[in-house]
């Protein structure tokens, strides 16, 4: 393998590990935004099943202290909802941004392959002919030797 191919398989080999470890970062990403949108719908339910707790509570008729207890926990709820918003969208930013990152290493890493195939192809190519041409010098070799 000559010194140019070498360097080219070892520039592959590193975009290659370089789009791995994105993609594991993507991945990872990817989990981390799935956990933060489980954790809102989680809080959005709860949230749900307590407003509907004080429609309950309202109906059956509740003192002021319980009445102020219950319009405290939904606001904090709502707060806790509001930051959790503002959390899911800020892993979908980073997920967003990973997942570019790993396309671009992705057409990187496929750009050297295509290249490094390219090159297989030509010289693959060339000696096939250099066979082609020591073939028929030695076809033309017997034809001469056999004529005398």
């Amino acid at each position: 393998m000559s010194r140019r191919n070498k360097g080219m398989d070892m520039v592959a080999r590193v975009e290659e590990t370089r789009e791995r470890k994105a993609a594991l970062k993507m991945a990872q990403h990817r989990r981390s935004l799935r956990a933060q949108e489980q954790y809102l719908a989680d809080l959005m339910r709860y949230h749900g099943d307590y407003a509907q707790s004080l429609l309950d509570a309202l109906a059956r008729g509740v003192d002021s202290a319980k009445l102020s207890h219950y319009r405290n926990f939904i606001a904090r709820l709502e707060e806790a909802i509001a930051r959790q918003e503002r959390q899911v969208e800020s892993s979908r930013r980073a997920h967003d941004q990973s997942h570019s990152e790993w396309l671009q290493r992705r057409r990187r890493a496929d750009a050297i392959d295509h290249v490094l195939e390219r090159g297989r192809a030509l010289k693959s190519s060339e000696a096939h002919k250099q066979e082609q041409r020591e073939s028929d010098a030695e076809g033309v070799r017997h034809w001469v030797m056999k004529g005398k």
